[in-house]
């Protein structure tokens, strides 16, 4: 569900948009195709809207023009403009911001933020003149000055739910309200990737409960059908009562096909990580209604929670050591100021997080908020232009349930 905007002058004056989304004329909205056909949603509405459903949203007044994502990136949003200073370009796709051309920037910062970190922080990209919202943040163009600013309209403040007693108590609230999001695959061809790890496992076992579980397909790619993932993933099916998973074989051109899904999220999913989409391709998988991504489950499940609080100084931060410590490997006509910029983005990412919230520390927020969703969930986008796909565990519920649950009984899943 693609949608690509142009902006002249203060106005926009080319919309493109695949099905999925819809205009709504009052308030120049687009949605995701599962909001409600309502008209009259002041903006409040939508910024609650845009939490719980996956989408784009796009206000307008006589001062503005603002673009809202969700706190999931589901949709990513990136912001370009070339050398007119009245023209930008907005789109969920990164591929568009290569129409920039010469005018394109190469963005030493960003460049090697991905290096070090393993991506780029807050709103960086590759590319100076272009931007990507943060999760839970707004686009503003002022129509008066032609200029843009990158706001949050949402810093993920979760408190601890200290009605939640016991271990028990924890795992039924999540269980019935995971068992609640599952069932909307009751009557669906559904296709899963499984691992027989933790997550795969947790959703292959909410989909058997479903009366067409039968019918649901399975596939594990690796290097060799002798791999522990494919040995665990055939035991979880069969002790299921499922399909066994299909095994695809990994070679030197998958690596190169994977470039692909490089090059459409501006490096921001590398080589390693682009065999889920190319296995979507497959002509046994055609007849698959809808492919269920167990992305993001690691976020609310507590993968980076710790046993207890930690609260550290920025400068003991493991992300600002790493920046830091490679400011003499850089040519030194660059170094001083890449590094002041790294640390900047990453003191804008520190400023959103709330120490007195249910994050046991602040990787694990970093984790949450920044590295999921500019990975995993830009990986789970791309995946939808070769079949729809929805990632169940990128729920904004299910997030604000799990990450209330007291540290004793969710660190470390």
């Amino acid at each position: 569900m693609n949608l690509k905007m142009e902006i002249v002058g203060g106005r926009i004056t080319s919309l493109i948009h695949e099905e999925g989304y819809r205009y709504v004329s009052n308030s120049a909205v687009f949605y995701a195709s599962q909001i409600m056909d309502r008209e009259d949603l002041g903006m409040n509405e939508i910024k609650e809207i845009c939490k719980r459903f996956h989408g784009v949203a796009v206000e307008e007044s006589e001062q503005y023009i603002r673009i809202y994502n969700d706190p999931f990136c589901s949709h990513p949003v990136y912001i370009g403009s070339n050398g007119l200073k009245d023209t930008f370009i907005l789109s969920t796709q990164f591929i568009d911001m290569y129409q920039i051309g010469s005018d394109l920037d190469l963005d030493y910062c960003g460049f090697y933020e991905l290096l070090w970190v393993g991506q780029m922080l807050y709103d960086r990209t590759i590319f100076r003149n272009v931007k990507q919202l943060p999760a839970a943040s707004f686009c503003e163009i002022d129509r008066n000055t032609m200029s843009y600013s990158i706001k949050t309209y949402y810093d993920f403040e979760i408190f601890e739910n200290k009605d939640i007693k016991s271990q028990q108590n924890a795992e039924d609230m999540v269980y019935q309200y995971l068992r609640k999001i599952f069932s909307k695959y009751e009557n669906m061809d559904v296709l899963m990737a499984l691992s027989g790890g933790l997550d795969s496992r947790l959703s292959a076992c909410l989909l058997s409960e479903n009366s067409n579980a039968k019918r649901t397909k399975f596939f594990t790619f690796g290097y060799d059908k002798h791999i522990l993932e494919y040995t665990f993933a055939k035991k979880v099916a069969k002790k299921l009562g499922l399909a066994l998973p299909i095994f695809i074989k990994l070679n030197q051109k998958d690596y190169k096909k994977a470039k692909e899904l490089a090059i459409r999220t501006g490096c921001q999913v590398g080589i390693n990580h682009g065999h889920t989409y190319q296995s979507l391709k497959r002509k046994e998988f055609h007849e698959c209604e809808v492919f269920v991504s167990n992305y993001y489950s690691d976020a609310v499940m507590g993968w980076d929670a710790k046993k207890e609080k930690r609260y550290e100084k920025i400068e003991n931060l493991e992300l600002y050591r790493k920046i830091c410590t490679n400011k003499d490997k850089l040519p030194k006509k660059i170094a001083e100021k890449v590094v002041a910029e790294a640390l900047n983005d990453l003191r804008k990412i520190v400023r959103r997080y709330n120490v007195d919230s249910n994050f046991s520390c602040f990787e694990e927020f970093f984790y949450v908020t920044e590295r999921n969703t500019k990975f995993h969930l830009r990986s789970a986008y791309q995946c939808n232009d070769v079949m729809r796909t929805e990632i169940p565990f990128a729920e904004f519920d299910l997030l604000k349930m799990c990450i209330s649950i007291p540290l004793k009984y969710r660190w470390e899943k």
